[in-house]
């Protein structure tokens, strides 16, 4: 029973009163049929909206489907006093609703949603909820060292968290449709999310068949199964998260310019094609297209995201407009103590809605070295830049550097004691190297660390060999598919030293 809220997300404001009709509300319900009595042809659809476990709103009515038929039903609501979503109170509803036939629940469906409005202007920059809200962010992947895509819940939650705690308000999910729970982890912490489609390019020889290859295919017989698949994922994209109220754009995807010259005309058409799909699905965002810094697609959607030297190419463009990439430095732990602005970024003009940093988290690429730009490093360390923006952005002082010495001990840690064991869950294992007096230092010999537990690993195997800790400290996560209690050991030496495994 699939269910949508988005119509939810239109402003409220805290009081009795609806301004305008911007507080009434029509979620509804696709009712697959159930084979139903001849008796008894009806079925109520009661729904229930809390906010937290406050009860906020209850609702009712009788609904008939046939067996094997689709049923759409609309209730228009008010919701009272309606509690807005922001980064700073990160407010959600719960909608809950049931077929109930003769007080037997037939089918249920749980919804999480909240309510905000959200504005992209060409002169003022952008507005939640009516106030003016300046976006600093950065780009990141969903994709795990190791794990590739296959990330847990709870390690979505970490990289969310690393984001928020640096004092950004804002992810660019970089380039392609991310898990939904990407996006609810986003609702939860206080997060804007742009989420984008996987149409993109990238500079380099446009060599068919290669990953540099034209983003729009230039031969003919493979459009039409190119466009589809598109058009597909945007629906796909919008349909699973459009109750998510950090989403705040709906992107078309990244840098598509990098295509063939003779297929420009087609590559622009199929943006258009795909801005028109947004305004149909959701008229509530905004259709954005990343990285239009050339050949003039940034006039294609409502909103345009200039990355890398577009910052400084693009003043004052006559739409809404964002740097969606800038920085691009190529740099592993510990890193440079420091601000990665470039093109002019770090002017504030009234009239950009904000900048993104590229990139976040490093992340797996093909090409050589670009998967490490981040300010957070594979094992979700953060680089000393991170610390940077932190104090910059949240006045919190970076901790002492560890200095060079010899360690004595390993200090070993984990974010968490318990981990579910249904893939969903992983735990973050710290190791520090300190001296004797348990001070933590810069020491050049690496550290391998192994689970002993049955069915625990870290990514790809059950041991994990951390680099020379420069910044004092490695680390790994680990997931269960089933053991209760999964000891970890560790040892400060030289890489070849073997482990003996006990089962």
């Amino acid at each position: 029973m699939p269910v949508d809220a988005a119509e939810a997300h239109r402003r409220t404001v805290d009081g009795d009163e609806p301004v305008h009709d911007a507080n009434r509300s029509e979620p509804y319900a696709e009712l697959d049929g159930f084979p139903l009595a001849p008796e008894h042809p009806g079925i109520d659809l009661t729904a229930e909206i809390r906010l937290a476990v406050e009860p906020v709103l209850r609702l009712s009515r009788s609904v008939s489907v046939r067996a094997g038929a689709t049923s759409t039903c609309r209730k228009e609501f008010t919701l009272p006093r309606a509690r807005l979503w922001h980064p700073d109170t990160p407010r959600l509803y719960t909608l809950e609703q049931r077929l109930v036939q003769e007080e037997r629940y037939l089918d249920e469906a749980v919804t999480t949603f909240g309510v905000r409005t959200v504005e992209f202007t060409a002169d003022k920059g952008f507005f939640l909820n009516g106030e003016h809200l300046p976006i600093h962010g950065a780009n990141v992947h969903q994709d795990r060292a190791g794990w590739c895509d296959a990330t847990t819940h709870s390690g979505i939650r970490r990289d969310v968290a690393l984001i928020r705690e640096s004092g950004m308000n804002f992810v660019r999910g970089a380039h392609y449709p991310h898990h939904d729970q990407f996006a609810a982890e986003c609702d939860r912490q206080g997060v804007l999310f742009w989420s984008e489609l996987c149409f993109w390019g990238i500079g380099g020889q446009n060599a068919e068949g290669f990953w540099n290859a034209s983003a729009y295919p230039p031969h003919e017989a493979d459009r039409a199964e190119f466009e589809d698949s598109c058009l597909r994922a945007m629906t796909e994209m919008i349909r699973v998260n459009r109750n998510h109220p950090s989403i705040v754009a709906w992107s078309t995807g990244n840098e598509v310019f990098f295509s063939d010259d003779e297929v420009i005309p087609q590559a622009k058409e199929l943006t258009r094609r795909l801005v028109e799909l947004v305004h149909d699905l959701d008229p509530t965002r905004p259709a954005a297209v990343g990285g239009a810094q050339r050949r003039g697609f940034d006039e294609l959607g409502d909103v345009a995201g200039y990355n890398g030297d577009g910052a400084s190419l693009y003043h004052k463009p006559p739409w809404p407009s964002l740097v969606s990439e800038y920085g691009s430095v190529i740099e592993g732990r510990p890193g440079t103590y420091g601000p990665r602005y470039a093109h002019g970024v770090d002017t504030p003009h009234a009239w950009r809605s904000g900048i993104a940093l590229w990139c976040g988290i490093h992340h797996g690429s093909i090409v050589p070295d670009m998967g490490r730009m981040g300010f957070i490093d594979y094992f979700r360390l953060p680089l000393r830049s991170w610390y940077w923006y932190r104090r910059e952005l949240r006045g919190v002082e970076p901790p002492p550097w560890p200095l060079p010495g010899t360690a004595t001990a390993l200090r070993l840690s984990a974010d968490r004691m318990t981990i579910a064991t249904d893939g969903t869950d992983d735990t973050q294992v710290m190791v520090e190297l300190v001296d004797e007096s348990g001070h933590v230092v810069a020491d050049e010999r690496p550290v391998r660390i192994e689970v002993v537990g049955v069915a625990v690993s870290f990514p790809p195997e059950r041991r994990s060999r951390c680099p020379p800790a420069t910044a004092a400290c490695s680390t790994g996560s680990a997931r269960s598919s089933s053991a209760p209690t999964s000891p970890a050991r560790t040892r400060c030496g030289p890489a070849r030293t073997a482990w003996h495994r006990r089962s």
